[in-house]
């Protein structure tokens, strides 16, 4: 991920003879590593801007297989893994590396981010709820600033919903697919620098807004300010920046790369069986590792048969379509145990393990455990079925729990007396800010009238925002006495009609839906 040029550095790398002599070779000279559980990074700071290379190891040599600009900063956050789904495509391993990953709140579990890491082979596994530490900056593409809060939200919206301008919610972040925007008040304004290719320094901005998630810069180039702009970048200002997240996952545990534990190789396995490819685990595959089946027979020895095995298990789900589902789970009692003979069986209650579900989510087929050497690399794959295994595990599965049963979608499929329902309820409390209605009414939906409006209207009239605005005119709640009563509407060719009577102006109304309950057409008559 270069975003080097967003930041006003293009310099670095356009230029290909100065980029791999002189950069990388600096970078590779100078640089500190990262180890992941595939590859590694070697990364440099250079100023402010850090310099990352993805390295990948190779028969006799190492492969260079990407690299990241990143910016260092003060600001960690605290995110739970919403998504983090990712297959690798077995000529492109160099993706192993890279990870964009979707998180969310980790206490609310509110709102949805996607952010690019950076080092994230240092972490096993991105299991739904897990709660990580992540060094976040914005690098933005574009970037518009206003006096106040008050400017931005008279400037153009994104769009009309219910005669309301529509605007990104201020002091807060939204993903939408792999780009963000990030608006809110400036809390502080300082500058960053990094050198050009002729060695001399150049600034770039940095920006801090407040957000749920926590404090973000926003990093941009000092090109990306509009002319007459610059006056407004300071505290107290407004800012709205169409940007990528980038988050920085070695930190705390990770600060000095992946963790070579039970625990935590664990967590990798699962995460190869839940994305249904073994590369990450490549390399932690000791030489003479072995996978041992229920019935502790030896059905793999060696390191390339036991990753051909496990290819091959992967390969006939991912065939027939099978739903495997790995979770992580610990050991929380073993059958027939008496008091102190724990230390007798080989995994103690304690031990990191892998519970397997497969056709039917929850129903525990079989428990994997695996074993270490001394150099802390798998050298044993144990398989050991639930039905009869000794072992009883606690399982992680992951569940939210601020999400539960209350939830109450809207409804926005009716029948067409349910329809004129809403809509009585409408004209009777004076307004038609109901968003159900609103959404009802499908995109081109249409009202035609033969009830000579109050308002000059054209008729027919199309689209939700033109229909709202026209029944919107027709109630005022303070200065209308409005009755409203459902009635047969055979007249109409319809089983109901709303008959409306707003101060003795009287009319009818009927509505056709679609198969899925979405309103189609709004008809008004006289009686």
């Amino acid at each position: 991920m270069n975003l080097l040029p967003e930041l006003g550095f293009e310099c670095l790398t356009e230029n290909e003879d100065f980029f791999m002599n002189c950069l990388l070779r600096y970078v590779m000279e100078n640089g500190s590593v990262f180890r992941g559980y595939y590859g590694s990074y070697i990364w440099k700071n250079i100023g402010s801007i850090e310099m990352n290379f993805h390295i990948l190891p190779g028969e006799d040599s190492y492969h260079l297989a990407g690299f990241t600009s990143h910016v260092s900063g003060d600001q960690v956050w605290q995110l739970a893994v919403a998504d983090s789904c990712q297959c690798y495509d077995d000529d492109e391993c160099e993706s192993v590396l890279e990870r964009w990953v979707t998180f969310t709140h980790p206490l609310t579990h509110e709102g949805s981010i996607r952010l690019y890491l950076v080092n994230a082979d240092v972490v096993p596994d991105f299991f739904p709820n897990d709660v990580i530490a992540v060094q976040v900056i914005a690098i933005a593409q574009e970037v518009t600033y206003y006096a106040d809060e008050d400017a931005y939200n008279q400037s153009e919206p994104l769009a009309q919903l219910m005669g309301k301008p529509v605007h990104f919610a201020s002091n807060n972040v939204l993903s939408i697919l792999d780009m963000s925007v990030a608006v809110g008040a400036i809390k502080d304004v300082s500058m960053r620098f990094c050198t050009d290719a002729k060695g001399k320094p150049k600034e770039f901005y940095c920006v801090t807004i407040a957000t749920s998630y926590g404090t973000l810069e926003i990093m941009h180039a000092k090109e990306r300010v509009a002319e007459g702009e610059e006056a407004l970048i300071r505290p107290g200002g407004f800012i709205k920046a169409n940007c990528m997240l980038l988050g920085d996952v070695a930190m705390g545990k990770y600060q000095r790369g992946a963790i070579h534990d039970q625990e935590h190789l664990t967590r990798l396995f699962r995460s190869c069986i839940e994305c249904r490819d073994f590369t990450r685990i490549t390399n932690v595959l000791a030489e003479d590792c072995r996978y041992r089946s229920r019935k502790y027979e030896i059905v793999a020895q060696g390191k390339a048969d036991v990753f051909a095995h496990l290819s091959g298990i992967a390969a006939k789900q991912k065939e027939q379509e099978m739903d495997c589902r790995a979770y992580p789970a610990v050991v929380f009692a073993i059958e027939g145990n008496d008091e102190g003979e724990e230390a007798s069986f080989e995994f103690p209650i304690g031990t990191h393990c892998i519970a397997l579900s497969q056709n039917e989510e929850g129903n525990i087929d079989a428990v994997l455990f695996i074993m270490l050497n001394e150099d802390n690399q798998i050298c044993e794959i144990r398989n050991a079925g639930e039905k009869e295994g000794i072992y009883k595990v606690k399982i992680n599965r992951g569940e939210d729990p601020a999400r539960n049963d209350d939830f109450a979608p809207v409804r926005c499929a009716r029948s067409e007396r349910e329809w004129l329902e809403v809509v009585q309820a409408c004209y009777e409390q004076g307004h038609f800010d109901d968003i159900a209605f609103y959404y009802g009414m499908l995109p081109d939906c249409v009202l035609e009238s033969e009830t000579p409006p109050e308002v000059d209207v054209d008729f027919p009239i199309i689209g939700r925002e033109p229909i709202y605005t026209y029944l919107s005119g027709r109630v005022t709640y303070d200065e209308h006495t409005t009755e409203c009563e459902i009635l047969d509407g055979s007249r109409w060719g319809h089983e109901y009609a709303l008959k409306t009577d707003i101060d003795s102006s009287v009319h009818m109304t009927v509505i056709d839906v679609d198969a899925e309950g979405a309103i189609v057409k709004i008809s008004e008559y006289q009686p």
